[in-house]
């Protein structure tokens, strides 16, 4: 990663991690995160993983989550090593997001690892390498189950998971979009359109958990922004 871009993962991490824990509107207390069980999506890279340095650094239990074994592997020890709480719990799973069966495997591990759960970060995403125009074709087709699969559904499916033992902590979810998806960008039909659905669907979520008093909230973390 180059130095630009690593301090604008750093910058949008830390902005990512405000918004969802001062949803209250109270002002933001980094004490509020000591012992808090916590498991991020997409943490062995990015913004995810500055996330998860933030979170260690107040003191958090954490689990991660990625693909790549050996990347969190390093962001695990050195999580360990910011921590200020001798005692806090640092694990990870390696998971693939497009193996949804997958999804309930990751909560069930960081549980168990926890002994609970009080926040969901769903920050993993397949994002797009270069700009594919849409001509209906069957390729066009299978790249955006693929990218439906990864960028939609397995936030649906892990959010649901997740949400029993939310409801029993009064948790919180917070789900990381872009800016890009209220812009039509030729070339980025599905990664778009994945975006869109997840505003949608966890927007409707968040009403229904303010109408059923459950303590839960669900906090949209639009990322915006270039690096040099």
């Amino acid at each position: 990663m180059g130095y630009g871009l690593k301090k604008l993962s750093l910058a949008l991490s830390a902005v990512v991690i405000a918004y969802l824990l001062m949803y209250s509107g109270t002002k933001f207390d980094p004490a509020d995160v000591q012992d808090k069980k916590v498991l991020i999506t997409g943490a062995s890279s990015g913004i995810g993983k500055q996330m998860a340095y933030h979170f260690a650094k107040m003191g958090a239990n954490l689990v991660l989550t990625a693909r790549r074994e050996n990347l969190l592997k390093e962001v695990i020890e050195k999580c360990k090593q910011l921590s200020p709480n001798p005692n806090a719990n640092h694990a990870y799973i390696v998971a693939d997001m497009k193996e949804l069966q997958k999804t309930k495997d990751v909560i069930k591990f960081s549980v168990d690892a926890l002994k609970g759960l009080d926040i969901l970060v769903l920050n993993h995403a397949r994002l797009p390498t270069t700009f594919k125009l849409w001509f209906g074709s069957q390729q066009n087709l299978t790249d955006l189950a693929t990218d439906m699969d990864i960028n939609f559904r397995a936030y649906v499916h892990l959010a649901s998971h997740a949400l029993p033992h939310l409801l029993k902590s009064k948790g919180r979810i917070a789900f990381v979009s872009s800016v890009t998806e209220r812009f039509p960008i030729p070339g980025m039909t599905m990664y778009i359109a994945a975006k869109h659905a997840i505003q949608g669907f966890f927007g409707v979520l968040r009403q229904e958990m303010v109408l059923r008093n459950t303590g839960v909230s669900v906090t949209s973390c639009i990322v915006a922004g270039t690096s040099k």
